[in-house]
């Protein structure tokens, strides 16, 4: 099999695809490049995006503010009890 056949294209460099296929490549890329030539799995359309809602940043920082303040707490517990067993 020559390299043309084998590749598609007819003896003389012309495409052996229907004119249908040759409009959908063709409107593939012109999505691709619409969209900034991001090839992601959702902008080609392949896959719907998934909605997450997230907190309030506010309540996200308050819910790092009391664990940051437990790890301190327990920090200060290790520390206590490493002097009792240095002094012992």
């Amino acid at each position: 099999m020559g390299r043309s056949k084998q590749f598609g294209m007819s003896a003389y460099g012309t495409s052996r695809h229907s004119p249908r296929r040759t409009i959908l490549v063709a409107n593939g890329a012109k999505r691709i490049i619409e969209n900034g030539y991001n090839l992601t799995l959702t902008s080609l359309g392949l896959v719907e995006s998934e909605r997450t809602d997230h907190a309030e940043p506010e309540a996200i920082l308050t819910s790092v503010a009391e664990k940051e303040r437990r790890i301190l707490e327990i920090v200060e517990e290790m520390r206590k009890f490493v002097w009792e067993r240095v002094e012992a």
